[in-house]
């Protein structure tokens, strides 16, 4: 089938059918979508952080650290791809498919990374990364066994006072932490081999990526409704089209005729 040659170059792009045929193929564009609309409650909820400041006052700490995590978060948008990880197909991962591509019924993206990234050439491209995968462990606390806490990040409310809020947490403390904040994950997230871009813009205004050059396959859900297959190529002229197919313990791409 005709993958993208070099495995570093693709992209895969998970979605549900009618995603893909009603917002994304008519225009060729994916949406960049606030990162606080993603499921990982790292992301959607609000950090934990450590403080430093000259007098004990939590009830204002506490405060100020929600409004930390609302300019981290209120600004921020993403756009989520997997990639090929030891010889398997971004696209033949079977949990990727259920959590994201419809249970099986929608449809997976292919992308030429070099390509997307020559057709979006306003896109700040040093913002797009690997995801980190980081394993949290939390001891079991023994009799006269002492603790150890999480490596929380440490707010500095003293340098904060100095310079302003807003200009410390957006012009500094992001900035020294940015692979922390957007680009780390639990280890539980793993399967996902995602690598992520990041925009920091105006949050009311919408922003797309054009994949009109970039898309290069689509691969098909093993249960994929075949009814559906004359109105996505109507769509997508020229793109190969390949059809998940299930084997004894996996997932292979077959390209249909």
């Amino acid at each position: 089938m005709p993958f993208i040659k070099n495995t570093k170059n693709r992209l895969y792009y998970y979605c549900e059918f009618k995603t893909a045929r009603d917002l994304i193929l008519p225009s060729f564009r994916l949406l960049v979508n606030e990162i606080i609309r993603t499921n990982d409650p790292r992301e959607n909820m609000n950090f934990v952080f450590e403080t430093v400041s000259k007098k004990s006052r939590h009830l204002e700490n506490q405060k100020r650290i929600i409004k930390v995590n609302r300019m981290l978060k209120r600004n921020c948008k993403a756009l989520c791809f997997s990639q090929d990880y030891r010889g398997k197909w971004g696209c033949a991962s079977s949990a990727m498919w259920a959590h994201y591509g419809g249970n099986h019924t929608g449809v997976c993206l292919e992308l030429d990374k070099e390509e997307f990234e020559r057709e979006n050439p306003n896109i700040d491209w040093k913002y797009f990364r690997k995801i980190k995968y980081v394993e949290y462990k939390i001891p079991h606390r023994q009799v006269g066994e002492q603790r150890n806490p999480f490596d929380h990040k440490k707010i500095d409310f003293i340098r904060a006072n100095k310079i302003g809020l807003k200009n410390y947490v957006l012009n500094e403390f992001k900035l020294e932490n940015l692979n922390y904040f957007y680009f780390t994950k639990n280890k539980e997230w793993q399967y996902e081999r995602e690598t992520r871009l990041v925009i920091f813009g105006d949050q009311k205004k919408k922003v797309y990526c054009c994949i009109k050059n970039s898309l290069k396959n689509i691969h098909l859900g093993v249960k994929f409704n075949d009814k559906h297959l004359p109105s996505l190529k109507a769509l997508v002229n020229g793109v190969n089209i390949n059809k998940m197919k299930y084997g004894d313990i996996s997932l292979y791409s077959e390209e249909l005729a």
